[in-house]
């Protein structure tokens, strides 16, 4: 399981994007230290549209899935 979720890791990686630093972005966020939002900017800098990608897909699944149950709830 995950510790952080793939909204927050893009929120984090915006930060950095927008200026803020690494350390302040930990800060701010109360991550324990700066090594996972590293390894994420590494990632995100090193072929980040397949993060990017990645994260719309689970989002558009999930999205997909809340549709079906709510139209199921509708019509039973």
């Amino acid at each position: 399981m995950t510790k952080y979720s793939n909204e927050f890791k893009v929120k984090a990686i915006k930060m950095v994007l927008k200026g803020d630093s690494i350390s302040h972005v930990a800060k701010i966020l109360n991550m324990p230290n700066t090594a996972s939002l590293c390894r994420w900017i590494f990632h995100y800098e090193n072929g980040g549209h397949n993060f990017f990608i990645k994260i719309v897909n689970i989002l558009l699944s999930l999205s997909k899935k809340l549709l079906n149950i709510n139209g199921y709830i509708i019509y039973h």
